[in-house]
This record gives structure tokens, C-alpha cells and sequence, in this order.
């Protein structure tokens, strides 16, 4: 795992902040934010999106201005193809919410995440399927974490502000 705060330059950050906490963003409702998962119990895993790249394939009229922070996850990352590209959003719940653990793909690929609001609800990492908590990441606004796509993995709802806002990509290496 890798976390690099202030990551994309203050400027372009601050645009895609604007764009995405604007009042005319296209977010989209989603039943289960982590995964799709019909019988989940969890009443709080709703949430919102907007997929960018979908498949490798653009998904929005958006995506030429996210492409510039994609490809500099791909320097750092050593990658070449972008698999999927989504801003992900949760509210607030009022009381602690864990989302349902995941993997974004069974297949090995390079998962990121930038968090753009100042918020809580924590980004949490599990060493295996008997959930064993080997990490957990604060959203701090331009911080990027880089991790394994295939590990376990989930977020949490923020409780102390209204909305928790983030970027969330895959990525692998093309022969």
C-alpha cells in the first residue's frame, strides 16, 4: 500500500473538487455502493456514482478532464490500461457504517483511491476473508492510496460530515 497526500496539483484538484461537489454533478443512486450484492443486510450501503471509464471504455462526458489524474496514477503505479474510473459518494448516516467488504476485481490489478472532501468514514483493509483489520486510511483531501485491487477492502459512511466524496480507479499493466 501507498498514500501520497497533496498528489495532483493544487489547481486541478481544486477543479475536479468543484465539479464534483457542484449542485449539477450527474451522480447516480446506487443500491449497494461496495458491491452489487442482492441480500446484503446492511441498509446504509447505498450511495451514489458516476462512472467515468467503465471496462476500459469512457463512460462520460466528463472523462477527458479526470484522464490527466489517471495517468498520473499510471506513472506512479507503472500501468498502462485504465480498467475503471468512478467518483463515489455516501452520506451521512448519522451513526457508524461499515460497507460491505469487497475486491473491485478477482483479477490482479492496481486499485486507487483519491479522497476530495474534508470527511470521516475510513477507508478499511482486511488481511483475509475472516476480516482481520490490517489497515485503515483517513479521507484527507489529494490524498491518493494505491493498493491491490484484489484485496479485501471497504469504506465506512461518514457520521461527522454531511458526505464522504472520492475517486476510486483500477488499473493493470498491458503486455
Amino acid at each position: 500500500m501507498q498514500i501520497i497526500d497533496n498528489f495532483l496539483s493544487k489547481t486541478y484538484f481544486k477543479e475536479i473538487q468543484n465539479i464534483l461537489l457542484s449542485d449539477n454533478f450527474p451522480w447516480f443512486y446506487y443500491d449497494n455502493i461496495s458491491v452489487v450484492k442482492e441480500n446484503s443486510k446492511n441498509l446504509t450501503n447505498f450511495g451514489f456514482a458516476h462512472v467515468f471509464i467503465n471496462n476500459g471504455e469512457n463512460n462520460s462526458q466528463l472523462v477527458d478532464f479526470i484522464k490527466p489524474a489517471m495517468f498520473k496514477i499510471m506513472d506512479v503505479t507503472n500501468c498502462n490500461v485504465i480498467l475503471r474510473c468512478r467518483a463515489d459518494m455516501t452520506v451521512n448516516t448519522a451513526m457508524p457504517t461499515i460497507h460491505d467488504p469487497h475486491t473491485d476485481y478477482k483479477q490482479p490489478n492496481v486499485a486507487s483511491i483519491i479522497y476530495m472532501n474534508e470527511s470521516d468514514g475510513d477507508t478499511i483493509f482486511y488481511k483475509d476473508d475472516k476480516l482481520e483489520v490490517i489497515n485503515r486510511v483517513s479521507p484527507v483531501p489529494n490524498r491518493l492510496v494505491i493498493f491491490k485491487g484484489h484485496n479485501l477492502h471497504t469504506g465506512c459512511g461518514p457520521t461527522k460530515f454531511k458526505k464522504r466524496i472520492l475517486i476510486n480507479s483500477n488499473f493493470y499493466k498491458k503486455s
